[in-house]
């Protein structure tokens, strides 16, 4: 066969689309997966609020151990956003991934309820620990799980630990 101009031109366009269509094939299935992980995500989170309402942790170890799956959930619902987040980026819809973000703010909340009962224990405002949690949950910084709690917010909080005693 003879090589022309034409002939590379109509090459080109066919590796081109060939390309294209993997790219296109690629972003389907990694929506595809981050929709199979917001189900499994949801599954377990269901599975983890049923177990919490029916064994209420006992003793200091079950708490922490709740809060650490808690941590693991937080930390998981935002891995999964992230990749949802790409999949929207290349025009793609995860479905449920409006319960998972639900979820992700439920979780987060739960996080933030035993710092916000120390808060309102000392609040001079009266302010319940619901109200504080709140008022804290959309300006919370979250990492490896666990809520950071940033200066300008820090400075409207009542302090969660009692003082130090002055020296």
């Amino acid at each position: 066969m003879r090589v022309t101009p034409f002939s590379r031109l109509i090459g080109a366009l066919h590796d081109s689309a060939e390309e294209a269509w993997q790219a296109d094939h690629r972003d389907a299935m990694d929506c595809l997966q981050a929709e199979s992980l917001v189900s499994l995500a949801l599954k377990i989170w269901e599975a983890t609020k049923t177990f919490a309402a029916h064994h209420p942790p006992a003793g200091r170890n079950d708490v922490r151990e709740l809060a650490s799956l808690y941590r693991t959930h937080e930390m998981t619902f935002g891995l999964i956003r992230r990749l949802a987040a790409r999949s929207a980026a290349n025009g793609y819809a995860v479905d449920r991934l409006d319960l998972l973000e639900a979820a992700h703010g439920e979780v987060r909340g739960e996080l933030l309820m035993p710092t916000a009962r120390l808060m309102a224990a000392r609040d001079p405002q009266g302010r319940t620990a619901e109200q504080l949690r709140v008022l804290m949950l959309p300006q919370v910084e979250f990492r490896d799980g666990r809520p950071v709690i940033g200066p300008e917010l820090a400075a409207v909080l009542p302090c969660p630990f009692d003082p130090e005693p002055a020296l």
